[in-house]
């Protein structure tokens, strides 16, 4: 009917948007992925740690951090996923934080789950926290290569992907800083 016509024209459906980008991928005629130089891949991973790196030293610290690390270090040394810095006094938002001292409902559990054994290992710092980030940076740009590789059939492209991703502001401060996200 006219309702389904009207969506029909007003766009690409999600697949056939990606058939369409992936054409255009492949009719760019990249260079042949034999001739790839792995150290092209090794640069990138290497301007990724710098940049992150950077950013762990020079962001400067905030409440969530804070929230988080606690609910994952008390974790770790109580037994329980309690934000113990946060204020149950306070109001946040027009919000009560008044059961903030028995449970810590703000993040999804997997997170501080790994962050407690993270810290455990690694020591509790704000440094250790955000490296544990850094680290899941890495292997998202590593996710972000081998998908858009597979997908375009053309390790240039995957290249290219990590390549503007290990430059991009969003996710090197993503990156560096003590979140799950």
């Amino acid at each position: 009917g006219a309702p389904d016509r009207a969506r029909r024209t007003s766009g690409l459906s999600p697949n056939e948007a990606w058939y369409f980008v992936s054409g255009v991928i492949r009719s760019m005629n990249l260079p042949d992925p034999q001739p790839f130089p792995k150290s092209l891949l090794v640069l990138i991973v290497a301007l990724y740690l710098v940049l992150a790196a950077g950013g762990v030293f020079t962001n400067m610290p905030w409440c969530d951090e804070a929230w988080i690390a606690s609910a994952a270090m008390n974790l770790a040394t109580e037994g329980h996923m309690v934000s113990s810095v946060v204020d149950t006094t306070a109001t946040w938002s027009h919000q009560s934080s008044a059961g903030a001292g028995r449970f810590s409902y703000g993040i999804m559990p997997l997170y501080p789950v790994v962050q407690a054994a993270w810290q455990l290992a690694a020591g509790p710092s704000l440094f250790s926290v955000r490296f544990f980030s850094v680290l899941w940076g890495l292997a998202a740009l590593a996710g972000w290569y081998f998908l858009v590789r597979k997908l375009s059939g053309s390790p240039w492209a995957g290249f290219l992907t990590a390549a503007f991703l290990s430059i991009d502001f969003e996710f090197l401060w993503s990156a560096s800083v003590g979140r799950m996200d």
